[in-house]
């Protein structure tokens, strides 16, 4: 059997979905910037939003990201 570097592509709605499974709730797909899954947990950088759905915006008006840490259970 070979292995192949061909990207697997699923739709970002999908990434949301899995991450409102794990907890994180509201998740907007178009705030997600990263997931990384390694054996610690799973990072996800995303932009943040107020209790209204508007984004916080920082120097030159850019986007402010947050970072959520879901940790395994051992």
């Amino acid at each position: 059997m070979g292995i192949s570097n061909d990207p697997l592509r699923i739709s970002i709605d999908k990434v949301a979905e899995l991450l409102r499974g794990l907890g994180l709730d509201p998740v907007d797909p178009r705030d997600i910037r990263r997931v990384v899954i390694d054996p610690d947990g799973i990072e996800i950088v995303r932009y943040r939003r107020d209790e209204n759905g508007r984004q916080f915006l920082g120097f030159g008006e850019k986007p402010i990201s947050e970072t959520i840490t879901i940790g395994f259970e051992q």
